[in-house]
Protein backbone atom coordinates (compact mmCIF):
# COMPACT_ATOMS: atom_id res chain seq x y z
CA UNK A 1 0.00 0.00 0.00
CA UNK A 2 1.94 3.32 -0.95
CA UNK A 3 1.58 6.39 1.34
CA UNK A 4 -1.23 8.07 -0.28
CA UNK A 5 -3.93 5.00 0.38
CA UNK A 6 -2.23 4.32 3.60
CA UNK A 7 -3.43 8.29 4.91
CA UNK A 8 -6.73 7.59 3.20
CA UNK A 9 -6.87 4.52 5.19
CA UNK A 10 -6.33 5.91 8.33
CA UNK A 11 -8.51 9.17 7.49
CA UNK A 12 -11.33 6.49 6.91
CA UNK A 13 -10.72 4.69 10.14
CA UNK A 14 -10.75 7.77 11.88
CA UNK A 15 -14.26 9.01 10.21
CA UNK A 16 -15.56 5.12 10.05
CA UNK A 17 -14.05 2.77 12.52
CA UNK A 18 -14.13 -0.64 12.41
CA UNK A 19 -16.42 -1.88 15.17
CA UNK A 20 -16.31 -5.52 16.50
CA UNK A 21 -19.56 -6.94 15.69
CA UNK A 22 -19.77 -8.88 19.43
CA UNK A 23 -18.61 -6.46 21.26
CA UNK A 24 -18.59 -2.79 19.25
CA UNK A 25 -15.05 -2.53 20.22
CA UNK A 26 -12.59 -1.11 17.96
CA UNK A 27 -10.73 -3.21 15.47
CA UNK A 28 -8.54 -1.06 14.02
CA UNK A 29 -8.27 -2.14 10.54
CA UNK A 30 -9.41 -4.52 8.11
CA UNK A 31 -7.20 -7.12 7.59
CA UNK A 32 -7.93 -10.76 7.98
CA UNK A 33 -11.42 -11.30 10.46
CA UNK A 34 -11.53 -6.97 10.80
CA UNK A 35 -14.92 -7.67 11.89
CA UNK A 36 -13.93 -9.01 15.08
CA UNK A 37 -12.05 -7.58 17.69
CA UNK A 38 -8.89 -9.43 19.24
CA UNK A 39 -10.69 -10.01 22.24
CA UNK A 40 -13.22 -11.87 20.58
CA UNK A 41 -11.72 -13.38 17.74
CA UNK A 42 -9.42 -15.46 20.69
CA UNK A 43 -12.66 -16.31 22.46
CA UNK A 44 -13.85 -17.69 19.33
CA UNK A 45 -13.55 -21.98 19.75
CA UNK A 46 -15.21 -24.42 17.86
CA UNK A 47 -16.26 -27.96 19.36
CA UNK A 48 -17.39 -30.67 16.58
CA UNK A 49 -20.16 -32.80 17.76
CA UNK A 50 -23.30 -34.62 16.56
CA UNK A 51 -26.09 -35.44 17.82
CA UNK A 52 -29.50 -37.46 17.14
CA UNK A 53 -31.65 -34.58 15.50
CA UNK A 54 -34.66 -36.61 17.55
CA UNK A 55 -33.10 -36.31 21.16
CA UNK A 56 -30.35 -34.35 21.01
CA UNK A 57 -27.93 -37.36 22.46
CA UNK A 58 -24.48 -38.01 20.93
CA UNK A 59 -24.88 -39.99 17.90
CA UNK A 60 -22.26 -41.33 14.67
CA UNK A 61 -22.64 -42.47 11.10
CA UNK A 62 -22.96 -46.05 11.86
CA UNK A 63 -26.74 -46.28 11.81
CA UNK A 64 -28.80 -48.59 13.24
CA UNK A 65 -31.10 -47.99 16.28
CA UNK A 66 -29.80 -45.12 18.16
CA UNK A 67 -30.73 -45.19 21.98
CA UNK A 68 -34.37 -46.20 22.13
CA UNK A 69 -35.43 -45.30 18.53
CA UNK A 70 -34.93 -45.57 15.38
CA UNK A 71 -32.99 -42.94 12.90
CA UNK A 72 -35.05 -40.81 11.70
CA UNK A 73 -35.44 -39.43 7.70
CA UNK A 74 -32.14 -37.10 8.97
CA UNK A 75 -29.58 -39.40 10.81
CA UNK A 76 -27.90 -36.97 12.54
CA UNK A 77 -26.50 -33.54 12.90
CA UNK A 78 -23.17 -32.30 13.45
CA UNK A 79 -22.22 -28.99 14.33
CA UNK A 80 -19.36 -26.24 15.59
CA UNK A 81 -20.60 -24.29 17.98
CA UNK A 82 -23.41 -23.31 20.76
CA UNK A 83 -25.78 -20.43 19.39
CA UNK A 84 -26.07 -18.51 22.60
CA UNK A 85 -22.53 -17.46 22.33
CA UNK A 86 -22.48 -13.95 21.74
CA UNK A 87 -20.05 -14.14 19.29
CA UNK A 88 -21.13 -17.08 17.29
CA UNK A 89 -24.83 -15.25 17.46
CA UNK A 90 -23.48 -11.90 16.22
CA UNK A 91 -21.24 -13.53 13.29
CA UNK A 92 -24.06 -15.43 11.84
CA UNK A 93 -26.75 -12.36 12.26
CA UNK A 94 -24.12 -10.19 10.14
CA UNK A 95 -24.07 -12.49 7.78
CA UNK A 96 -27.36 -12.98 7.04
CA UNK A 97 -29.09 -9.77 7.75
CA UNK A 98 -26.17 -7.25 7.55
CA UNK A 99 -24.76 -9.04 4.27
CA UNK A 100 -20.95 -8.89 5.78
CA UNK A 101 -20.09 -11.78 3.26
CA UNK A 102 -16.42 -12.32 4.51
CA UNK A 103 -17.80 -13.81 7.36
CA UNK A 104 -17.76 -17.00 5.30
CA UNK A 105 -14.29 -16.76 5.44
CA UNK A 106 -13.92 -17.10 9.36
CA UNK A 107 -16.60 -19.99 9.75
CA UNK A 108 -14.63 -21.54 6.50
CA UNK A 109 -11.28 -21.70 8.92
CA UNK A 110 -13.03 -23.19 11.62
CA UNK A 111 -14.49 -25.99 9.19
CA UNK A 112 -11.22 -26.68 7.84
CA UNK A 113 -10.07 -27.54 11.22
CA UNK A 114 -12.49 -30.24 11.06
CA UNK A 115 -11.18 -31.73 7.70
CA UNK A 116 -10.81 -35.35 9.34
CA UNK A 117 -14.43 -35.16 11.23
CA UNK A 118 -15.88 -34.48 7.68
CA UNK A 119 -13.71 -36.74 5.68
CA UNK A 120 -15.02 -40.15 8.55
CA UNK A 121 -18.62 -39.03 6.91
CA UNK A 122 -20.27 -41.50 4.75
CA UNK A 123 -21.20 -38.87 2.21
CA UNK A 124 -21.30 -38.91 -1.38
CA UNK A 125 -22.04 -34.62 -1.91
CA UNK A 126 -22.57 -31.51 -0.07
CA UNK A 127 -26.71 -29.75 -0.27
CA UNK A 128 -27.07 -26.71 1.09
CA UNK A 129 -30.49 -25.89 2.04
CA UNK A 130 -32.24 -23.63 -0.62
CA UNK A 131 -33.78 -20.02 0.19
CA UNK A 132 -36.50 -18.79 -1.82
CA UNK A 133 -35.82 -17.02 -4.75
CA UNK A 134 -37.41 -13.40 -3.83
CA UNK A 135 -35.26 -13.80 -0.57
CA UNK A 136 -32.08 -14.18 -3.23
CA UNK A 137 -32.54 -11.78 -4.80
CA UNK A 138 -33.32 -9.07 -1.95
CA UNK A 139 -29.91 -10.73 -0.14
CA UNK A 140 -28.10 -11.37 -3.08
CA UNK A 141 -26.68 -14.57 -1.76
CA UNK A 142 -27.47 -18.42 0.32
CA UNK A 143 -25.33 -17.86 3.48
CA UNK A 144 -25.53 -21.27 3.56
CA UNK A 145 -24.38 -22.33 -0.17
CA UNK A 146 -21.65 -20.09 1.21
CA UNK A 147 -21.03 -22.45 4.01
CA UNK A 148 -21.57 -25.68 1.72
CA UNK A 149 -18.74 -24.63 -0.59
CA UNK A 150 -16.25 -24.34 2.75
CA UNK A 151 -17.48 -28.01 3.58
CA UNK A 152 -16.90 -29.34 0.40
CA UNK A 153 -13.52 -28.12 0.30
CA UNK A 154 -12.89 -29.59 3.59
CA UNK A 155 -14.53 -32.83 2.75
CA UNK A 156 -13.07 -33.28 -0.70
CA UNK A 157 -16.98 -33.81 -2.08
CA UNK A 158 -18.93 -31.74 -4.76
CA UNK A 159 -21.60 -29.63 -3.95
CA UNK A 160 -24.68 -29.62 -5.60
CA UNK A 161 -26.44 -25.95 -5.12
CA UNK A 162 -29.01 -26.72 -7.81
CA UNK A 163 -30.46 -29.54 -6.61
CA UNK A 164 -32.96 -28.76 -3.88
CA UNK A 165 -35.24 -25.78 -4.26
CA UNK A 166 -37.43 -23.44 -2.25
CA UNK A 167 -40.26 -23.51 -4.36
CA UNK A 168 -42.23 -20.90 -1.75
CA UNK A 169 -41.25 -18.43 0.84
CA UNK A 170 -41.71 -19.24 4.93
CA UNK A 171 -41.22 -17.29 7.73
CA UNK A 172 -38.07 -17.51 10.11
CA UNK A 173 -38.17 -20.77 11.79
CA UNK A 174 -36.82 -19.26 14.63
CA UNK A 175 -39.81 -16.35 15.13
CA UNK A 176 -42.13 -19.30 15.70
CA UNK A 177 -42.78 -20.73 19.23
CA UNK A 178 -44.18 -24.38 19.10
CA UNK A 179 -42.42 -27.20 16.90
CA UNK A 180 -45.93 -27.83 15.68
CA UNK A 181 -46.08 -24.73 14.33
CA UNK A 182 -42.33 -24.89 12.56
CA UNK A 183 -43.41 -28.19 11.20
CA UNK A 184 -46.71 -26.52 9.29
CA UNK A 185 -44.51 -23.37 8.38
CA UNK A 186 -41.64 -25.72 6.36
CA UNK A 187 -44.14 -28.12 5.17
CA UNK A 188 -43.92 -28.63 1.62
CA UNK A 189 -41.56 -25.63 0.75
CA UNK A 190 -38.28 -27.77 -0.78
CA UNK A 191 -38.39 -29.73 -4.53
CA UNK A 192 -36.09 -31.75 -5.78
CA UNK A 193 -35.32 -29.70 -8.85
CA UNK A 194 -32.52 -32.58 -9.92
CA UNK A 195 -33.53 -36.29 -8.81
CA UNK A 196 -30.82 -37.97 -10.46
CA UNK A 197 -28.28 -35.48 -8.97
CA UNK A 198 -29.35 -36.75 -5.47
CA UNK A 199 -30.62 -40.85 -6.62
CA UNK A 200 -28.83 -43.24 -4.26
CA UNK A 201 -26.31 -40.90 -2.93
CA UNK A 202 -25.79 -40.52 0.83
CA UNK A 203 -26.30 -36.38 1.48
CA UNK A 204 -24.99 -33.97 3.67
CA UNK A 205 -27.22 -31.18 3.88
CA UNK A 206 -25.90 -28.18 4.98
CA UNK A 207 -27.72 -24.74 7.22
CA UNK A 208 -26.32 -22.30 9.52
CA UNK A 209 -28.44 -23.03 12.84
CA UNK A 210 -30.87 -25.46 13.91
CA UNK A 211 -33.36 -25.24 16.51
CA UNK A 212 -35.71 -27.60 16.26
CA UNK A 213 -34.38 -29.70 13.22
CA UNK A 214 -37.78 -29.19 11.24
CA UNK A 215 -36.42 -27.36 8.21
CA UNK A 216 -33.57 -30.35 7.93
CA UNK A 217 -36.53 -32.67 8.39
CA UNK A 218 -38.33 -31.39 5.74
CA UNK A 219 -35.73 -31.03 3.42
CA UNK A 220 -34.29 -34.90 4.31
CA UNK A 221 -38.05 -36.29 3.89
CA UNK A 222 -37.95 -34.76 0.25
CA UNK A 223 -34.71 -36.02 -0.99
CA UNK A 224 -35.38 -39.41 0.44
CA UNK A 225 -38.64 -39.32 -1.43
CA UNK A 226 -36.50 -38.67 -4.43
CA UNK A 227 -34.09 -41.49 -3.86
CA UNK A 228 -31.55 -40.49 -1.94
CA UNK A 229 -29.74 -43.14 0.04
CA UNK A 230 -28.71 -41.61 3.38
CA UNK A 231 -29.20 -37.81 4.48
CA UNK A 232 -27.12 -36.24 7.34
CA UNK A 233 -26.98 -32.76 8.31
CA UNK A 234 -24.19 -29.78 9.26
CA UNK A 235 -24.58 -27.08 11.14
CA UNK A 236 -22.30 -24.05 12.11
CA UNK A 237 -24.15 -23.62 15.33
CA UNK A 238 -27.03 -25.71 17.70
CA UNK A 239 -29.60 -23.21 19.33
Amino acid sequence: MGPLKKIAALATEAVFPSLCVACRAATFGRGPDWWLCLKCRNGLVSNWATVCPKCGKDAGFGGGKHRAHEPGTLENVSFLFRYEHTTVRALIHSLKYRYVTGIASTFAGFIQKERLNFLRAPVDVVVPLPIHRRKLRERGFNQSELVARAVSEAAGRPVLTDALAKVRPSRAQMKLKTPRERERNIRGVFRVASPEAVRDKNILLVDDVITTGATLEEAARVLRAAGAKRVFGFVLARD
